[in-house]
């Protein structure tokens, strides 16, 4: 289902950055819902992912879950620790 698709794929991010950035809380990822969820990260940080990773979310840090995958988690979850 689609929902345990989501939550499993927000799990998934915040255990990557637990690794990769560990001074920093990500667990409100995990008790989010939906398709979408704020990292809490700002707009200057946002347009680092944008122009450095080619990761894109909107200004506010919103991110759609349903493009975290497993191919890509690891990717996404340095990418934000690289901007941190």
């Amino acid at each position: 289902e689609m929902r345990e698709r989501l939550r499993g794929m927000r799990v998934l991010l915040n255990d990557e950055l637990k690794k990769v950035a560990p001074d920093h809380d990500f667990s409100h990822l995990v008790r989010a819902t939906g398709m979408f969820c704020f990292l809490g990260v700002t707009e200057d940080q946002v347009n680092r992912l944008k122009k450095d990773y080619g990761v894109y979310l909107v200004g506010s840090s919103r991110i759609n879950v349903a493009g975290i995958t497993p191919a890509n988690v690891k990717y996404l979850a340095e990418s934000i620790a690289a901007v941190l």
